[in-house]
């Protein structure tokens, strides 16, 4: 009956594998690849996209060089490893219409995290006006710099949003810049050391159907012994 009773509390304790809480980070820098290094000149960034006709359509977005910047002689950031100028084309005259707003935006999931622990931080910079950078439909305080009463293009605007806010979904999130161009051209968005961090609880991990039958079949071997033994 001993040996019963192991064998239940073994496959159980195989099929219930404790899930481990750890701190994880979720990169969000613009024009950089899913582990984290800056992309090419001209190349897609595979996490934004853009709008230009008022969020009914989004595209991805594409990487702005500095060799484009560097002509303007406007004080133009320039690009950094942490994070790269991205627009709709990738190209000086970005197609951004005069005065509308343009919606720059990405996702991020944060099922398994504990909200409480999340910390949304990092410094962005726009070209020409930013209405605001917003986290799922809410604007985030002080980061409205309209030109020309503001360049942002030309130095980095620093923000930070704690999980405490109530900001947050357990699930996916979007951030989102709301910006507008006064000329169509040298106009984008950069976010430089940008990241969202905090405690992750995976999921638990559940053996596969043969891997359960290979076990299930020892455990039974061990209890064929053990009442051979008996007797």
């Amino acid at each position: 009956m001993r040996f019963r009773h192991l064998a239940s509390a073994l496959l159980l304790g195989s099929i219930m594998q404790p899930a481990m809480v750890g701190a994880q980070s979720i990169n969000l820098g613009t024009g950089l690849s899913a582990g984290g290094v800056a992309l090419a000149d001209g190349a897609t960034d595979p996490f934004w996209t853009t709008s230009v006709n008022g969020g009914a359509t989004f595209s991805a977005a594409k990487v702005l060089g500095n060799s484009f910047n560097t002509p303007c002689g406007c004080s133009i950031l320039p690009n950094a490893l942490s994070g790269k100028w991205i627009n709709t084309t990738g190209q000086i005259g970005t197609g951004w219409p005069i005065g509308q707003t343009v919606y720059t935006r990405r996702s991020f999931d944060l099922s398994g995290y504990d909200l409480t622990s999340v910390l949304l931080s990092g410094s962005f910079a726009v070209m020409d006006s930013n209405l605001g950078l917003y986290l799922n439909g809410t604007l985030l305080p002080g980061t409205t710099l309209l030109y020309p009463s503001y360049t942002p293009w030309s130095f980095l605007t620093n923000f930070s949003v704690l999980g405490t806010s109530g900001l947050f979904n357990a699930g996916v999130n979007t951030l989102e810049f709301r910006s507008t161009s006064v000329n169509s051209i040298y106009d984008g968005v950069m976010l430089q050391k940008a990241s969202v961090d905090g405690d992750y609880t995976p999921p638990a991990t559940v053996p596969e159907p043969a891997s359960l039958a290979l076990m299930a079949t020892g455990l039974v071997g061990v209890a064929v012994v053990g009442r051979r033994r008996r007797r």
